[in-house]
């Protein structure tokens, strides 16, 4: 499980560094962010259009639980990129978009597509952290290691939004374990003792497949 989680830290590494890379050789600023304002008539999406680094934890309310969600992190690619790495499931998000007649939908030429290759941990714990034991009548220990791919389709005439997401990934491992333990020892806060009763301990393979729509109801 180390191992899985090296490679994941060392996949992460290479992509945030071609990220920086191509934005030095663009502007010399950094790395590059997509503009608010985009004419659909006239967008073409660069192959880097931009990173994002999420990271939360319940440190940041200032409550002293862990019930429920207790953080996560995560770092996203947007552009070209994610659909064109030979690591990317775009594929076959485009044979699943395909089949739902999503597809359809996103290949109108009034709107504009944008991809986006997302890696993260989600982590999950009952209230009390401190006990090994079972809690039968509270959220079980759990985390999820993942990797997505989605597709978000904006059409600016329509004020609407159409979005389709893959992830697949890991419950059960290690690393969230690890990461919570980690975080607890560097807060100073309790050590979590529970992990062992955790769901799918030892790791379980599973996926998601999501769309949703938006569109603006009001006109400003």
């Amino acid at each position: 499980m180390r191992l899985l989680l090296v490679s994941l830290i060392y996949i992460v590494a290479i992509l945030l560094t071609d990220s920086a890379q191509a934005a030095d050789d663009s502007s010399g600023l950094g790395p590059s962010f997509p503009s608010l304002i985009i004419d659909p008539m006239t967008f073409d999406e660069p192959y880097d259009a931009g990173w994002q680094l999420y990271f939360d934890n319940d440190l940041f309310t200032g409550t002293d639980t862990d019930r429920d969600y207790t953080g996560g992190f995560a770092v996203a690619f947007s552009g070209r990129r994610a659909r064109e790495w030979r690591f990317s499931m775009d594929a076959g998000l485009d044979w699943i978009d395909t089949l739902t007649g999503i597809q359809g939908l996103q290949n109108q030429e009034d709107g504009f597509l944008r991809h986006t290759m997302e890696f993260g941990l989600v982590m999950l714990t009952p209230e009390d952290i401190s006990t090994s034991l079972p809690q039968p009548d509270d959220h079980p220990f759990g985390n999820f290691l993942f990797v997505a791919n989605s597709q978000q389709v904006t059409f600016a005439d329509k004020r609407s939004v159409l979005h389709s997401a893959l992830t697949v990934g890991l419950i059960g491992t290690n690393v969230g374990p690890a990461a919570q333990s980690l975080i607890h020892s560097a807060s100073g806060s309790e050590t979590p003792r529970g992990w062992g009763n955790q769901l799918s301990d030892g790791g379980e393979l599973t996926g998601k497949y999501s769309i949703m729509a938006q569109k603006n109801l009001v006109k400003r």
